[in-house]
């Protein structure tokens, strides 16, 4: 996958492609909005990283760059716990690590970066571009579904 951004008059925009079935998918929008999709062939003895690149090359031409991981930002949600953390505590933390990894990607906001349990709390941990608007979607997102407890969201730098 490979990630591109650029600031265009106040707009953050992404733009991104990944292989999937030997398609490419290519996502693209304002950062914080799902965007659109479009999927495109790849062509016979092209390899994965060249069609990606074919893909977005108009994207670079015009100003997209990568983000270098160094000037993402950390942003953590925990979960408190009533015990130091059980199996059925993972399984809750991988859903909600699968769900939240999800809204930010598709947002073009960050992934997940890994995640911790025990000493009463579960944590995971985001890498983003922008902490303010992930904590936001994050917000909005959980807001009054089966994962709206959590004890807070910060940032850690």
């Amino acid at each position: 996958m490979v990630k591109l951004y650029q600031k265009i008059e106040g707009e953050f925009l992404y733009h991104e492609a990944w292989v999937n079935d030997g398609l490419v998918i290519e996502h693209w929008g304002e950062v914080g909005d799902e965007g659109d999709t479009n999927e495109v062939m790849i062509k016979p003895g092209e390899t994965d990283e060249s069609a990606i690149e074919r893909v977005l090359s108009e994207a670079r031409e015009s100003g997209f760059t990568e983000i270098p991981a160094s000037q993402h930002e950390s942003l953590w949600i925990e979960y408190d716990l009533d015990n130091w953390g059980n199996s059925d505590d993972l399984k809750v933390r991988s859903k909600i690590e699968f769900e939240l990894d999800q809204c930010l990607g598709w947002t073009g906001l960050g992934r997940s970066d890994g995640a911790s349990i025990g000493s009463g709390s579960m944590d995971i941990s985001f890498q983003v571009v922008d902490f303010r608007l992930a904590k936001k979607t994050i917000e909005a997102h959980l807001k009054g579904g089966e994962f709206a407890n959590y004890s807070r969201i910060w940032q850690v730098h």
